[in-house]
């Protein structure tokens, strides 16, 4: 639920945000105009129109994105190509997009393969009402008002928000020619049915403005259809434009057992290794308002086809309310990060971690540590390195000649772990550890990934004692370089407390439980699957009489 009263100019945001217009490149962006605690719900909003990714075609609802076994997903018996997990869904789809989808089942099939946000943008269209589709060739040359806002002021997440959305037009490549050849087959064949093919809805607009627009769909089906292609066309070439830097990736945390073909495969003897899955790519207008930051305020979440944001830190009053578009000053050095938002997202980051530059690029993956004290070593380059504490320098050839060694030996770990050869893994997975502990820091990422994957193979062979001491060595690492409200941390306590609780350790996994719901419940909220099964296993320990 949005934290607040009801916001009246931004109806999906909490009423301590504002939609703030500056005349600088960054163009709109949302600002706090109170002081906000950490896990505040700050949006909450639907998709305007999605899709299925393809890799959860057979696998995902393709309306509410639910998983579903193969045989339990029922199938489009005109089209057989779209799947949905339940008669409500078929029948919400068929009424919103998907009797246009059957109608030209093959053609647009042809052009999902070329690329799936074709899809999404003949979605985009049906979404919207068709007079809304002609007002927005006008609506454009309007400069009073904020772009995407009614004439009060009002940013609704309607399609004039949609349309308004930035394109960074001039710095992207022209679409090729094979592209702009099946847009043109596209509104050929489409433009009667998405002008004239649907009942109108409710709407905002006054009765005059409807009324000029509809006389101009009129006009477009009795003597001048062309020009609705045309229109249909133009407006398909801008949201293609739109969706390579508005596009939003639907994500779910699943276990591994869950593959993306729907079958099960095996699990860490219980225990559930979690992976992220990308679900399905969606529009949504006014959580496209906020901008990039390296080091965000905010943490998406989704569940379905809704999208949350949450404060993931205090935000003051005054402060740009950012999140993430993927590059993270955690994850990722300041010129790789700078350089994948310039490819993808067309512009220049500057955001405070691009220009003080960031942690990361300072604490590297395979951060060693000095042989005397354990401190972090600093400077590697050349060969050497120096203690920071007793300023000791040590000639690191050796070490790194050393942790190659490791990384072959790791590297021969993973493959017989997906071979099923557990113990053999095991043995190779030891020795990488061996020499990665007497090298790295406890900072070290390369570290921490060693740890967790010796936890997974003790897992598998049904060790979970020594699985959760591994895990727990790995929460060190994590919490170390991440920091002790990072989630990333939490993401690893959720598995420490799986991993504990197999291991019948009662105290242990209370504390673990305890630290984990802290995080999670502040930034996925007390509905996440792994709240939810976190306050059942907790309940379940203390129910048991003490030994």
């Amino acid at each position: 639920m949005i934290h607040g009263e009801t916001n009246k100019l931004l109806p999906l945001v909490a009423s301590c945000v504002r939609l703030s217009h500056g005349k600088d490149s960054k163009g709109r962006c949302l600002q706090a105009t109170a002081d906000i605690s950490a896990g505040t719900v700050l949006l909450s909003e639907p998709a305007f129109a999605a899709v299925v990714s393809t890799d959860c075609d057979t696998s995902r609802c393709h309306h509410c994105f639910v998983y579903r076994a193969v045989d339990d997903l029922i199938v489009c018996g005109n089209c057989g190509w779209i799947r949905f997990c339940s008669a409500e869904c078929q029948s919400k789809a068929n009424e919103l997009y998907h009797w246009l989808e059957c109608k030209h089942a093959d053609l647009i099939r042809q052009a999902a393969e070329w690329d799936r946000t074709i899809v999404l943008v003949i979605r985009i269209l049906l979404a919207a009402q068709p007079y809304e589709l002609v007002k927005s060739r006008k609506s454009c040359e309007d400069k009073t008002q904020i772009p995407g806002c009614d004439s009060i002021g009002c940013f609704r997440g309607d399609y004039w928000s949609v349309y308004s959305l930035m394109t960074h037009e001039a710095r992207q490549p022209e679409l090729a020619p094979q592209y702009q050849k099946i847009v043109h087959q596209l509104a050929g064949a489409l433009a009667n049915d998405i002008l004239h093919g649907r009942k109108h809805r409710d709407i905002h607009d006054t009765d005059t403005e409807v009324s000029e627009c509809s006389m101009v769909l009129e006009r477009f089906s009795l003597s001048d259809s062309s020009s609705g292609r045309d229109l249909v066309e133009k407006l398909f070439l801008h949201h293609l434009m739109q969706l390579r830097c508005n596009l939003h990736a639907i994500t779910d945390i699943t276990s591994k057992d869950e593959s993306i073909s729907g079958a099960k495969s095996e699990t860490c003897g219980g225990v559930e290794s979690q992976r992220q899955v990308r679900l399905a790519m969606a529009i949504f207008p006014t959580a496209s308002l906020l901008n990039h930051s390296c080091d965000p305020n905010t943490i998406v979440s989704y569940e379905g086809r809704q999208i949350t944001i949450r404060a993931m830190k205090a935000i003051c009053e005054g402060e740009e309310i950012s999140h993430c578009y993927g590059p993270h000053a955690k994850h990722m050095p300041t010129e790789e990060r700078q350089a994948l938002l310039r490819a993808q997202y067309f512009f220049d980051c500057d955001c405070p971690a691009c220009r003080n530059n960031s942690t990361v690029d300072d604490v590297l993956p395979d951060a060693f540590k000095c042989r005397h004290c354990s401190e972090l070593l600093k400077g590697l380059s050349s060969g050497k390195a120096y203690c920071t504490r007793c300023k000791t320098s040590f000639d690191m050839v050796t070490s790194l000649q050393e942790l190659k060694q490791a990384l072959h030996l790791y590297n021969i770990s993973v493959d017989l772990m997906e071979t099923g050869r557990h113990e053999e893994a095991l043995k190779s997975c030891r020795k990488a550890l061996k020499i990665r502990r007497r090298l790295l820091h406890v900072s070290s990422k390369t570290l921490g990934q060693t740890h967790d994957s010796t936890a997974e193979v003790y897992a598998l062979l049904g060790n979970f004692a020594k699985a959760a001491w591994h895990c727990d060595a790995s929460c060190k690492t994590v919490e170390a370089f991440y920091g002790s409200d990072s989630i990333e941390l939490a993401n690893e306590l959720f598995k420490l407390s799986q991993l504990q609780f197999n291991a019948r350790k009662a105290a242990e996994v209370l504390d673990t439980i305890h630290r984990a719901l802290r995080l999670l419940c502040l930034y996925y909220g007390d509905n996440d699957d792994r709240v939810v099964e976190l306050q059942q296993m907790r309940a379940f320990v203390v129910s048991q009489p003490p030994h």
